[in-house]
């Protein structure tokens, strides 16, 4: 069975965050990575992971997954800022992959991995409430 992906767009803070939860699949993500740039993205995101689980998951999705953001990112994020949330090691060490991967493509999006929600908004610089 596989998860869930709950979207949030806050266009004031111009902050997209994406809550998944249950099965972690690499399709789900990228299909939702697909659908946020063909909207209209805003340059900061928030993927919190903390409640997805990876049990099936492959080490070589977060290159997969890397290769995909690569495609669909535009100029329009240029200068954006990315979150990436876990509460467990493996999709912590999953998380670092995929900013290193993202980083080696020379991406114009800043990626950071963290270990807690309040974390991430703190660096995204956000004044969004918990």
């Amino acid at each position: 069975m596989s998860g869930a992906i709950e979207i949030e767009i806050d266009q004031k803070r111009d902050l997209t965050i994406f809550t998944v939860s249950g099965e972690f699949t690499g399709e789900q993500v990228s299909q939702a990575i697909k659908e946020f740039y063909d909207g209209d993205p805003t340059d900061r995101v928030l993927w919190d992971l903390s409640a997805a689980t990876f049990e099936h998951i492959s080490g070589t999705v977060p290159q997969q997954l890397a290769g995909v953001s690569q495609q669909h990112t535009g100029s329009d994020r240029k200068g954006g800022m990315t979150a990436l949330v876990f509460a467990s090691d493996v999709g912590f060490g999953l998380g670092r992959m995929f900013e290193t991967f993202r980083s080696l493509q020379g991406s114009d999006v800043t990626y950071g991995t963290f270990r807690s929600r309040k974390k991430a908004l703190a660096w995204l610089d956000t004044d969004l409430d918990e």
